[in-house]
């Protein structure tokens, strides 16, 4: 459950920058 959580926070994190960028 823990390691589904940080997958779905890194791909979060992945969408924010690509739209900063």
């Amino acid at each position: 459950m823990l390691q589904f959580k940080n997958l779905k926070f890194l791909n979060f994190t992945i969408c924010t920058v690509a739209t900063l960028i």
